[in-house]
């Protein structure tokens, strides 16, 4: 019996051991997330005073080395608002740290760049508006001039005046509509496709390994699309017109071009 409650004792003791090990071979990200400044930033003063406790373990000391380090990294970002650095050292960070509160510097990017987004549509809606008044503005200053015009010839002369202001502002209204749009579809093909893809695609680029979706939004739709079989695998294929191209799909995805 005494054999048997001496066995029990020593399974309990190793396994109480071998938990306390585990526990110091990981990082408390628990108490770390509380680790913050009046800021809500990540303080790491405090971090390195939760993670240097004794028993010491070379795991856990070389965790939370690279932690203080890369934390230091990302507040020099955030400090100096440097934002398109810090939303990458974000991504790198929650890679490696995958249990870290990052929501402070997520939201700081986040606002960053709906501010930036929403400055450059003010900035060209402003633009355009201002072009249209000052066509206004010097139509009429045309109309003032026929009115106090006696000339029938000068008076045909205003005439056509008008007639030529009224179009260049019909067209620098088309002209800036068209720019806007452009913006507009530029951003969605960006945000669809990320910047390097929807950059090529909003100028009308497409590559072998596009799916259907980047071609209609590269091309537009297709004047004719029909269906074959090579090698036993269906193949769609699209013509367009404009470009006088074949485009041949397989499983959705652009595989070859025939002009």
């Amino acid at each position: 019996m005494k054999k048997v409650l001496l066995i029990i004792i020593l399974v309990i003791t190793k396994q109480a051991y071998s938990q306390k090990i585990k526990n110091v071979d990981t990082l408390n990200f628990e108490k770390i997330n509380t680790a913050v400044d009046t800021n809500g930033l990540l303080n790491t003063m405090s971090i390195y005073k939760i993670t240097h406790y004794p028993p010491y373990n070379e795991k856990r000391y070389e965790l939370s080395k690279l932690l203080v380090s890369e934390i230091d990294f990302i507040n020099s970002f955030y400090n100096n608002s440097l934002f398109y650095e810090l939303k990458n050292s974000i991504a790198n960070l929650k890679t490696t740290f995958p249990n870290l509160n990052l929501t402070t510097y997520e939201n700081s990017v986040n606002q960053f760049l709906e501010k930036k987004k929403q400055k450059e549509i003010q900035e060209i809606y402003n633009d355009s508006l201002n072009k249209v008044i000052m066509k206004e503005a010097g139509l009429a200053s045309d109309i003032k001039k026929r009115k106090d015009a006696d000339d029938l010839y000068k008076m045909r002369m205003y005439d056509d005046s008008i007639q030529q202001v009224n179009k260049d502002k019909e067209n620098a209204i088309e002209a800036e509509n068209v720019r806007l749009q452009n913006f507009v579809y530029r951003n969605e093909c960006i945000k669809k496709f990320g910047k390097v893809k929807g950059e090529k695609i909003s100028q009308g680029q497409i590559a072998l390994g596009d799916t259907k979706q980047m071609v209609e939004f590269a091309w537009g739709s297709a004047d004719r699309i029909s269906n074959s079989i090579s090698n036993n695998a269906s193949i769609e294929i699209w013509y367009f017109k404009k470009y006088n191209t074949f485009l041949s799909f397989r499983k959705g995805v652009l595989f070859n071009y025939v002009k």
